[in-house]
C-alpha cells in the first residue's frame, strides 16, 4: 500500500528544537576551531565507560565529532521532511498517517536536538581534558546522554502505538 504523503509537519516546539540543534552544531564548530590554538599535540580520542580517556590521536582527529554533528544534523534533517519514508511500529493508513507523522516529527527534532547538544558536550569535556583542567567526562554524562535518547525513543514508539487507531 502507497501512503499517503503530506507537507512536513512544523509546530513552533519543533522550530525551537531545530534552533537549538542548529546552536549546538556551530557550537561544535566553534570550539573545535577555538581549541585547534591552544590544544596540545595529542588529545583523548575515546573515553571508557566510567569517562576515563583511554585512547589519544592528534588534535586534527577532534574535527571528527563536529563532522559528524553536521553529518547527523543534515541527515535526521532529510528524514524529518519525508515521514513517508520511515519505518513505524504500526501500520501507516490513511486515516491515523497524519497524526503518525507528526508523532515521527517530533521524535526526529528531539533525537536531532539530544544528539547535537551531546556531541557540543563531549567536544567541550575532550577539551578540558585535553588542556588538562578535568581528569576525564563528568560522571552523569555517558548515562544522561544514553538515557536521554532511550527515553525520548521510548515515549514516542509508545505514542505511535496510541495513535495506531487515530
Amino acid at each position: 500500500m502507497v501512503r499517503p504523503v503530506f507537507p512536513a509537519y512544523s509546530h513552533k516546539g519543533i522550530q525551537v528544537l531545530n534552533l537549538v540543534s542548529v546552536g549546538a552544531v556551530l557550537a561544535a564548530v566553534a570550539l573545535t576551531a577555538w581549541g585547534m590554538g591552544r590544544l596540545p599535540d595529542s588529545v583523548p580520542s575515546h573515553f571508557d565507560a566510567s569517562g576515563t580517556p583511554d585512547d589519544y590521536r592528534g588534535k586534527t582527529f577532534t574535527w571528527i565529532l563536529p563532522m559528524a554533528s553536521v553529518v547527523v544534523y543534515l541527515g535526521l534533517t532529510w528524514l524529518g521532511r519525508r515521514p513517508h519514508r520511515l519505518n513505524y511500529p504500526v501500520t501507516i493508513t490513511p486515516t491515523n498517517a497524519k497524526a503518525q507523522y507528526e508523532n515521527a516529527a517530533w521524535l526526529i527534532a528531539w533525537i536531532k536536538c539530544l544528539i547535537a547538544v551531546s556531541l557540543a558536550l563531549l567536544i567541550y569535556f575532550q577539551q578540558r581534558v585535553g588542556l588538562g583542567l578535568t581528569d576525564g567526562l563528568p560522571g552523569w554524562f555517558l548515562s544522561a546522554t544514553a538515557g536521554s535518547v532511550m527515553a525520548v525513543s521510548f515515549l514516542f514508539i509508545a505514542r505511535s502505538f496510541q495513535l495506531e487507531n487515530k
